[in-house]
């Protein structure tokens, strides 16, 4: 995908297992083989990383993402909080990188398990470029800082 394509990361309130990643990512590809804006096919990739965060690409040089379809990619997200008993919304969710696993905690419950320097997954993003340098960043460098 073009690095100026636009993103979504949507993190999950778990962890998934192999099975349900497998699953998601051929639901994913279903759902990007039939999304389009006005009509007109995206050029889209949804990708399961870390098996937690699904993260929604489009191409905008390609066409646009409307109001219209990008409300449908996240009637596509809700559908699979449904299936999977998941819950993908929920923005006081911090992961983290602790060693070479990740690990999740709510921002009101830190109790100083990451001070500044923790890396930290900022899925506030918007381009794919972003993923490689901007995605996983120290703690003290975004809003997570107000929780240290």
């Amino acid at each position: 995908m073009n690095p100026n394509s636009r993103i979504w990361i949507y993190q999950a309130n778990r962890i998934l297992n192999d099975q349900e990643a497998t699953q998601i990512n051929e639901l994913s590809s279903q759902f990007v083989a039939t999304w389009n804006s006005h009509g007109t096919q995206l050029l889209a990739d949804i990708e399961l990383l870390n098996n937690l965060h699904l993260v929604v690409c489009v191409d905008e040089s390609h066409k646009d993402a409307s109001g219209c379809s990008i409300d449908s990619s996240v009637r596509f997200v809700k559908a699979l909080e449904g299936q999977f008993n998941l819950d993908f919304f929920d923005r006081m969710l911090i992961a983290y990188k602790d060693k070479d696993a990740v690990k999740l905690v709510k921002a009101n419950q830190l109790n100083g398990q990451l001070n500044g320097e923790a890396l930290v997954f900022n899925n506030l993003i918007e381009k794919r470029a972003q993923l490689e340098n901007e995605w996983l960043v120290p703690a003290k460098n975004i809003w997570i800082a107000n929780f240290l």
